[in-house]
């Protein structure tokens, strides 16, 4: 409904390496967390673990982890993750 703005900072700490597959990594993790139930806000924190760790490697998916680890990613940067 476009009622609530969220604002996400990055995830990303140091300078992107590649950003060739960043949006995509971000658009897919985006609607898996989506899928799986997660909030607007943490679909979009999970994404940008996602599209941090592809910014920091090289290549589209070079940096691409399951899951689990970006949920930890997420926490580790202070966010609360619930479902």
């Amino acid at each position: 409904d476009f009622k609530k703005e969220i604002d996400m900072p990055s995830l990303l700490s140091g300078d992107p390496v590649d950003v060739v597959g960043a949006g995509d990594a971000f658009s897919s993790t985006f609607v898996s967390a989506w899928k799986r139930g997660y909030s607007m806000q943490n679909c979009g924190a999970i994404a940008s673990a996602a599209s941090a760790r592809v910014l920091s490697a090289v290549g589209t998916t070079a940096g691409m982890v399951d899951f689990d680890t970006l949920c930890a990613d997420v926490r580790a940067a202070g966010e609360t993750l619930s479902v």
